[in-house]
């Protein structure tokens, strides 16, 4: 199965939705995802600081859509996530995930707030797929069998040097875009929960 290189979301192989908050716009923030994701050509989805999905993963990769719908596969995900809102620095840059490729990170930040994450990933890192006896231990982990895996480990996103540091230096500014969105959204509700004052007669 080739990855969809459309930016389109999907829940196939995508985390499952939870409430998104009233400060973050669910069109808005799926919006931005598809567009980022197409722009980049990688996998891109909004988190909440537990590391749970706030939308749907945009432009999953062909591995991800294999294994994604897994019992074990979401709960990996959510804990990789829950890793990467606990690493220490703010600064964006690319690390290995629980499946062993490329993704990146940056903060969404309301005020003085933490409020969440934007994820780049799906990026295979430079020696990839990885050797058999490597693919074994990951199937085990995962409980899949290692025939089910290994048809789909190459189909991920294989990016230059230079289009993984467009990612590293996009994502705080889509990170940006997004928290503005969210004060604006805040900032209009809040106008509009204001009592209307009587003018004295």
């Amino acid at each position: 199965m080739a990855p969809d290189r459309g930016g389109k979301s999907t829940n196939s192989g995508s985390l499952t939705r939870t409430p998104v908050g009233s400060r973050f716009d669910p069109a808005n923030t799926q919006a931005i995802c598809d567009l980022v994701a197409d722009l980049l050509g990688v996998m891109v989805v909004v988190t909440d600081m537990e590391g749970r999905a706030l939308c749907d993963v945009s432009n999953p990769c062909g591995l991800q859509l294999a294994v994604g719908n897994h019992p074990r596969v979401e709960r990996h995900q959510i804990e990789e996530h829950r890793k990467l809102c606990a690493t220490s620095g703010l600064t964006t840059r690319l690390t290995p995930s629980y499946l062993g490729l490329l993704c990146a990170r940056s903060f969404i930040r309301i005020g003085i707030e933490l409020a969440g994450m934007v994820i780049a990933g799906g990026i295979a890192p430079d020696e990839w797929p990885p050797p058999p006896e490597k693919q074994a231990r990951l199937a085990e982990r995962l409980d899949l069998p290692v025939e089910d895996l290994a048809p789909h480990l190459d189909e991920v996103y294989h990016l230059d040097k230079s289009s993984q540091q467009r990612i590293v230096s996009t994502l705080p500014k889509v990170a940006d875009l997004i928290s503005n969105i969210a004060v604006a959204k805040d900032t209009t509700a809040g106008a509009t929960q204001q009592p209307t004052r009587r003018t004295a007669t």
